[in-house]
């Protein structure tokens, strides 16, 4: 696997080697894929071998170098599809290994006569040169190991000091602070630079570390700036030496915890009950929903941002007979392409000093795995989740394979045929993934569902906030039935709890909303007139969207959609990316 994570580097050293040697150079992973290569074999990178060299094969297998002098007539080539017909005239191939396990091959492949002379004249240099640059190779592999461990170190380090959600001091050995984090700070009523001095530690430490014994979490009370101070903390202390007073102490807010009960109660939910809608397109998708919910078919969500895609993918899973597993839910973009990988599929040798975890695969076993932003999987991980899905097993760290029962549910707001023309996205996978295809209207095209909705989040966040807002007024109504929500279902449940916030009569006003909104005047014949909808980008980017959306439900190609506008095919995909509609 770390082969590819290294590709340019192998790429540089087999250049050197078969510049050196005037024979080309080939290194294959463990999986058999192609990874760097010279000449002829250039132009086949990142290519799986399959039935075609079982010399490589039989080096892995063995940990051992092979010679061949006769390929495609040695015994090792029997099986090969080019038996008796192979272009190569000799072949001489290594392992790879770190630290024992064998994680790839190295080969010298002479294509001509004066290729093998130079590879066999003098056979044995040849070899120990070979065995050379697979040491090399592995100490590459080594050093990639070694930066991503202090990667994940200085993750690790860097989650715990920009830990949002709660409140984080580290105490030192004498008892006085030596860490606090923002989130601590606000809880404590300091400034952003402030330490919290030794009085206010004492009555932590005295109201938590009088055992001496971890403490899960336990209400409080502190007396801050002359006033006492409700918190919920957790004590963790760093040695059983009773002079040391080295600890972990954890805040929150006793609101944050019942805002989670909240959450928690709210999830409890089955099947469809969740997706709030009476507008036919979402009746629609509901009952072709409840179809499929216990097929094994992949189902794949076409919408755009906000639209609520995830929520109906866990709506699925919750009708469905996998319920009672778990439902796994993975966003292909907001990771780098290594933790991506390391996180969906099973790693067989963690980094050192680091405990095997399950990945995202074995997580969802028996239960369904949605795969988020799909368009931003690497090409490289979409070969590997494409290999799993044909196979519908997993192999597992000691090589044996498992069965996979895993119901795929992806989402993007892409065109991925788009991708796929473009060479960003493998036709295969998505033919493998579409099998069930949704898409989600946006709530611009749903205006009936968008006061419901409101509704809808007015008593979810009133609830949270504990405060009874009973409606909305009818300029807010006017303002949420013409406004264009490009921000779909998201934009609006924001919208309706920062006005909650704000809010402090029992319905919530113009002046409550976000001044973006504010500023809006819903005219006569119910459209905006407001500061944006002067702006000609906005105006241009909406035309747009409406222009799309309009050949979409006619069932019209792009090219249409620039005819509309009046526009070339070149500008209209100019302006998509520019907008990144």
């Amino acid at each position: 696997m770390y082969l590819r994570k290294i590709q340019p580097s192998i790429q540089q050293v087999v250049m050197a080697i078969s510049s050196a040697l005037k024979i080309e150079v080939e290194i294959a992973d463990r999986d058999l894929l192609r990874i760097a290569g010279t000449g002829v074999i250039k132009s086949n990178i990142w290519q799986e071998m399959r039935n075609e060299d079982f010399v490589y094969r039989r080096c892995l297998e063995t940990g051992k170098p092979i010679v061949i002098k006769n390929p495609g007539y040695h015994e090792v080539c029997q099986p090969c599809s080019r038996y008796q017909n192979c272009p190569e005239v000799g072949e001489v191939c290594c392992p790879i290994k770190v630290d024992g396990v064998v994680v790839g091959v190295i080969g010298l492949l002479a294509f001509n006569n004066d290729q093998k002379e130079r590879l066999f004249v003098d056979l044995q240099a040849n070899l120990e040169f070979l065995e050379k640059m697979s040491e090399l190779i592995a100490l590459k592999v080594k050093e990639y190991n070694h930066h991503q461990e202090q990667l994940l170190n200085v993750k690790k380090i860097s989650t715990l000091i920009h830990y949002i959600d709660n409140g984080t001091l580290m105490i030192n050995r004498e008892g006085t602070c030596e860490y606090i984090n923002p989130a601590a700070r606000q809880l404590l009523g300091l400034s952003s630079d402030e330490i919290p001095n030794q009085e206010l530690i004492n009555q932590l430490i005295n109201s938590l570390a009088a055992s001496g014994e971890k403490i899960e979490g336990q209400p409080i009370v502190l007396f801050i700036n002359g006033k006492f101070k409700n918190l919920f903390a957790a004590f963790h202390p760093l040695s059983e030496q009773n002079e040391d007073r080295s600890a972990v102490i954890i805040l929150t807010d006793p609101a944050y915890i019942a805002n989670a009960a909240s959450k928690l109660t709210e999830g409890s939910y089955t099947g469809f009950e969740r997706i709030v809608g009476t507008h036919s397109s979402i009746k629609s998708l509901k009952e072709l929903a409840r179809k499929v919910a216990h097929s094994q078919s992949s189902i794949h969500i076409r919408g755009e941002k906000g639209t609520g895609k995830e929520l109906f993918a866990s709506s699925i899973h919750e009708y469905s007979i996998r319920k009672t597993h778990k439902f796994i839910s993975m966003n292909c973009a907001v990771l780098p392409e290594e933790i991506l990988e390391r996180e969906l599929f099973p790693v067989s040798d963690p980094l050192p000093g680091t405990e095997r975890k399950k990945s995202k695969l074995e997580m969802a076993q028996g239960g369904t795995l949605f795969l988020d932003e799909i368009h931003d999987m690497p090409l490289s991980i979409q070969l590997r989740l494409l290999r799993v899905m044909e196979e519908v097993s997993l192999e597992c760290s000691d090589g044996r394979r498992i069965p996979l029962n895993i119901r795929f549910i992806t989402a993007t707001d892409k065109d991925l045929e788009d991708l796929i023309m473009k060479g960003l996205f493998r036709q295969d996978l998505y033919y493998r993934l579409n099998i069930i295809p949704f898409t989600m209207p946006p709530l611009r095209e749903r205006k009936e569902d968008i006061l419901l909705l409101a509704n809808h989040f007015l008593q979810k966040h009133s609830r949270i906030t504990r405060k009874f807002i009973r409606a909305f007024d009818e300029d807010v109504k006017s303002i949420f039935l013409s406004y264009h929500w490009p921000g779909n279902i998201r934009e609006l449940s924001n919208i309706v709890e920062y006005a909650v916030n704000i809010e402090t009569k029992k319905i919530i006003v113009k002046e409550s909303l976000p001044r973006y909104l504010q500023n809006l005047v819903v005219q006569n014949n119910g459209s905006l007139l407001g500061e944006q909808y002067f702006n000609l980008r906005l105006i241009e980017k909406e035309t747009i969207r409406r222009a799309l959306n309009e050949t979409k439900k006619r069932g019209e190609s792009k090219e249409k959609a620039a005819e509309l506008l009046g526009i070339s095919r070149a500008t209209l995909f100019r302006k998509l990316n520019e907008y990144q509609i």
